[in-house]
């Protein structure tokens, strides 16, 4: 790809900044479905966040469409922000924004979480860490690695891979509860074993510190957020109706 007069955005720390300013989904969702208009009030109450299945009506004179879908062609899945009708899941801030844009929605099901900002002492502490330290040192890298990572290990699978060194005989034992990733040969009568628990296992995913909901309500902001700017020159992407 190549243009000319080209406008380019760069967010400082920007999934930190949504961390810090936006709230977060909390505690325990509740289920919601059936009456649209019902659903739609849970949409439009900000202390609320809720991830909701619609049905989505972009129009076609949108220039910038936002909301993201996968499309399968070819055999090869890809992402893209199309005009048109489907239907998908999306988080209350991302609708909103929509709205804003001209998107419309039938509300079909979905949950909702109470909201609290809990990252802001976290983010304002390693920002001052790793604004306060020289480029190159230690201090600067781990601040921001502790301030960009954090979102993603929300997004983690609790269900992590385990690895062990074992001989043949108790790596097939392992085989008949767990689904075997890989095998390597150690050549001293042991093998490197990595395998996944079989979702009946004992594997307490509660007492993981793991929340896909709170990693997609920080990429869904990122993405609300970056809506804006692209508004600032009256760009506009490719896009595709379906």
């Amino acid at each position: 790809p190549f243009g000319t007069n080209i406008y380019r955005y760069d967010v400082n720390s920007l999934y930190p900044t949504i961390m810090r300013n936006n709230l977060m989904p909390v505690g325990n969702p509740t289920y919601i479905e059936g009456d649209s208009s019902s659903i739609e009030n849970i949409i439009l109450d900000k202390t609320k966040i809720s991830f909701i299945e619609v049905d989505v009506n972009c129009p076609e004179n949108i220039k910038s469409p936002f909301l993201l879908t996968k499309i399968k062609r070819n055999g090869v899945t890809k992402t893209i922000a199309p005009v048109g009708k489907w239907t998908g899941v999306y988080t209350s801030i991302e609708i909103l924004r929509a709205l804003e844009l001209g998107y419309s929605f039938k509300y079909i099901k979905g949950f909702y979480f109470e909201s609290k900002n809990i990252f802001k002492d976290y983010v304002d502490f390693y920002y001052n860490k790793k604004r306060n330290s020289h480029k190159n040192s230690s201090d600067y890298t781990i601040a921001k690695l502790m301030l960009n990572s954090l979102y993603g290990r929300f997004g983690m699978n609790p269900n992590l891979d385990q690895h062990v060194i074992v001989n043949k005989e108790e790596t097939i034992k392992l085989s008949e509860n767990n689904t075997i990733i890989d095998v390597i040969t150690l050549k001293n009568g042991k093998e490197l074993v990595s395998y996944n628990q079989n979702i009946h296992s004992d594997v307490d995913i509660n007492n993981t510190d793991c929340s896909v909901s709170i990693a997609a309500v920080i990429t869904a902001g990122a993405r609300v957020y970056m809506s804006y700017l692209v508004k600032i020159k009256n760009i506009f992407f490719i896009f595709k109706k379906i």
